[in-house]
């Protein structure tokens, strides 16, 4: 297994971005908050997947104590899944960093080749600070993630948003009939 930590992939990205375009100058507190703005991607990624899965229990009546945490992510390709979208990641990354969206870009597609490298070529699983351990997906170009403690899910017995999918469930009526009957 191999280690990517933030000062390792700071210090990647910085040369990278260095070699790349050269006139600009990058701030450290910018290549970490376009790190921590990757690894919020994927914790919003995880928090979508868990409400959806909730839900799906809800709607098939199964009873909410059954209900798991969510400790891992499939992608789509590299960090994009079905929840968060490639620029949704590179719009996070340049809304946290103050980076411009190319160079966004460029730094998300530096880290996938360093995730890509370990997982792909040398067929190894990657312990990703803040992220989790990474290995190959199911498809081409996906990761399977076991997500790290931070970014875990537990069970969303008690979230607020999905309170009418319970409500609906209980009394058999839907919360839209409901309110528009009043």
């Amino acid at each position: 297994m191999i280690s990517l930590t933030i000062k390792h992939l700071s210090f990647v990205g910085a040369s990278a971005l260095a070699a790349r375009y050269p006139e600009e100058q990058y701030l450290p507190a910018e290549l970490n908050d376009a790190l921590l703005a990757l690894i919020n991607s994927v914790g919003v990624a995880a928090l979508n997947l868990a409400i959806v899965n909730t839900r799906k229990v809800i709607s098939a009546g199964i009873p909410i104590e059954e209900l798991e945490s969510t400790d891992e992510l499939e992608t789509l390709e590299h960090f994009t899944t079905e929840y968060v979208t490639r620029n949704a990641i590179i719009f996070l990354i340049a809304d946290m960093s103050g980076l411009e969206w190319g160079i966004a870009e460029t730094l998300l597609g530096l880290v996938e080749q360093e995730v890509d490298r370990a997982v792909f070529n040398e067929q190894t699983s990657v312990d990703f600070e803040g992220v989790g351990v990474i290995s190959a997906g199911n498809t081409a170009h996906s990761y399977r993630i076991e997500l790290a403690e931070a970014l875990r899910v537990p069970p969303l017995k008690h979230i607020s948003v999905l309170s009418g999918l319970f409500d609906e469930r209980a009394t058999g009526t839907s919360t839209a009939s409901a309110s528009s009957a009043v």
